[in-house]
């Protein structure tokens, strides 16, 4: 009987140890990196929750970091420490060719009888930046649409950074930012973070919408400085300098329309600015009084031939395009 007893006891404790040992703190770890190698971010973030502001987690879901491609490929567990409470797990990260051993710590989190709950603490993160020389509100990280708010700058670009894990990530522009164009950009954030914040530069231009409807709203303008009956049209590249007082009936015709292109201005308020390229001409048809107010009136037609040349800034404001002319 005490012999049978004897081992009722040794087999439960050995039963004890061997659960208690499948619960221990490499299992944690595991799992958050079998996580991250499947690009189950929302799990990794449940196993080892980063610290950081909700605002700040929009690169860690599954939606961005499930496309991610060049995640971690590989892993395995080194060794693990335990010191009372505390456990301290070292495991090798391999991603895209590269090799990193990387130290996670643990904390018993209300311990049992078959399981100590392990709980990771924070891991550390990687960081993805986006820059832009344009203002730019919306960007497609791996697909999904994300608000940056980028200001653009007149000396150079701008920036904004998030938390992001190991993996590749594609920038661009989405279909909603239908008057500018830039080339995808492609970053990686590699494991272990040595290297500088990895950064997706957008490279904005003019798309053909913003073209055509800066140019529609050029020939709207003109179209409305010729109806003009002023020898000089407020905010208009027409100008007859002769006389109000011995000059009456203008009458404006553009008779050649300026060759204009549009292109970025770094040092200006606008981040475009249209220009002329090849300068126009317009006829103006008028009476002037060549007496010159000396004796009887003498109002003879004339007509003057004037060259046009305008330029104007160009703004996106609230997805509107917006020109400011100037006649310079």
């Amino acid at each position: 009987m005490g012999d049978h007893l004897i081992h009722l006891v040794v087999g439960a404790v050995i039963t004890v140890t061997i659960v208690r040992g499948g619960n221990g703190p490499d299992k944690a770890v595991n799992s958050y990196l079998q996580a991250l190698q499947n690009g189950e971010a929302s799990k990794a973030m449940a196993l080892s929750d980063p610290g950081v502001a909700n605002d700040q987690r929009v690169l860690l879901t599954d939606q961005v970091y499930g496309k991610a491609r060049k995640r971690i490929d590989a892993f395995e567990i080194v060794s693990t420490t335990v010191s009372e409470d505390h456990a301290t797990v070292v495991a090798d990260l391999h991603q895209d060719g590269r090799k990193q051993q990387t130290n996670f710590n643990l904390r018993k989190a209300n311990p049992g009888l078959l399981d100590d709950h392990w709980k990771m603490e924070s891991s550390p993160l990687g960081s993805l930046t986006v820059t832009s020389d344009t203002p730019v509100q919306t960007v497609l990280v791996n697909g999904q649409e994300l608000n940056v708010g980028l200001s653009g700058s007149i000396t150079g670009a701008t920036s904004v950074s998030f938390p992001a894990l190991p993996g590749e990530y594609t920038v661009e522009l989405p279909s909603s930012e239908k008057y500018l164009t830039a080339p995808k950009s492609t970053t990686l954030v590699v494991i272990g973070g040595a290297q500088a914040p990895p950064a997706a530069s957008l490279k904005v231009e003019a798309s053909e919408a913003l073209k055509s409807e800066v140019m529609a709203q050029v020939d709207a303008h003109l179209a409305d400085c010729v109806k003009s009956t002023e020898a000089q049209p407020a905010n208009c590249p027409l100008n007859n300098y002769s006389s109000s007082r011995y000059s009456r009936n203008f009458h404006w015709a553009l008779t050649t329309k300026p060759k204009f292109s549009l292109s970025k201005d770094p040092y200006g308020s606008s981040p475009w600015r249209l220009r002329t390229q090849t300068p126009g001409k317009a006829t103006v048809s008028y009476e002037r009084d060549n007496s010159y107010g000396f004796g009887i009136a003498g109002w003879k037609p004339t007509t003057d031939t004037i060259s046009v040349s305008m330029s104007a800034g160009v703004t996106l404001e609230g997805g509107k395009v917006k020109l400011t002319y100037s006649n310079y």
